[in-house]
């Protein structure tokens, strides 16, 4: 690759490795889970192997170097999980609304159920508390 074809993708070298971690955290995940995600005692072991999985690679090869990436890796695994984890758990949270609806273990017709389960999608903890469910 040439330098024009390389600054044509990337600013400079950081935004390379920043592209490169942010990659190589999602495949690990990818990997281990299948992509499938059920949540029980297996998917967390599968969760924790990825984790020891991306940290392994940099600190056998650059072993020097890893201590001054450790807090950039540790940031963008993070996230990793967190989007990983939150899809997930968006459409374990729909389903769930739907079903405490038809199943009559709440009050709240199918408008406010949908409402608050939105609500805790879109992340605003504020305006629903987990009682308010049932």
């Amino acid at each position: 690759m040439n330098r024009a074809t390389f600054y044509a993708h990337f600013n400079d070298k950081y935004e390379l490795l920043d592209y490169i971690i942010n990659d190589s955290a999602a495949a690990v995940i990818e990997k281990r889970t299948l992509g499938v995600v059920k949540f029980d005692q297996n998917l967390i072991i599968q969760l924790v192997l990825a984790v020891c999985d991306f940290h392994q690679q940099p600190n056998i090869q650059c072993r020097r170097s890893y201590l001054s990436l450790a807090p950039q890796l540790k940031e963008k695994m993070l996230t990793e999980l967190k989007n990983y984890l939150l899809k997930s758990l968006d459409h374990i949270l729909i389903h769930e609304a739907g079903y405490l609806w038809a199943s009559g273990y709440t009050t709240f017709d199918k408008e406010e159920i949908a409402k608050k389960a939105s609500l805790l999608i879109a992340g605003d903890h504020s305006k629903i508390s987990e009682r308010e469910w049932l």
